[in-house]
């Protein structure tokens, strides 16, 4: 019993001067930068009109999609937030759907929806 408690007496000390070695006072020198590999995107446009961008990566059984809706900005003026309050009311149930079963049928699929408005203001 005294040899087991003495060897745990002594990884820990030996730990303790291990870390005690360590010149905290200089900042350590970076890694190499990571290199970001991405397939080669492919550009097309369905029969609505909707034009699709997508790179394929077959290394993990996922699937990601945005859907973009490209709309003019305007002045809300008197209405602020209303495109806000209208996007965080998507996903929340409809007359012919209870969120909760929204909620289970997207569940079911494994899949996760975000619903969002935003004001992007870029030159065009």
């Amino acid at each position: 019993m005294k040899t087991k408690i003495l060897s745990i007496i002594a990884i820990i000390a030996m730990s303790f001067a291990a870390n005690a070695q360590i010149d905290r006072s200089t900042m350590p020198t970076p890694g190499p930068d990571p290199v970001v590999k991405l397939g080669t995107a492919e550009k097309f446009s369905l029969e609505n009109g909707l034009t699709v961008i997508m790179v394929e990566n077959h290394k993990l059984p996922r699937v990601a999609a945005t859907l973009r809706i490209d709309n003019q900005p305007y002045f809300e003026g008197e209405i602020a937030g209303v495109s806000g309050m209208m996007g965080s009311l998507l996903g929340r149930g409809t007359s012919n759907i209870t969120k909760d079963e929204f909620n289970e049928k997207v569940d079911f699929l494994g899949a996760s929806i975000g619903f969002f408005s935003t004001v992007l203001l870029q030159d065009h």
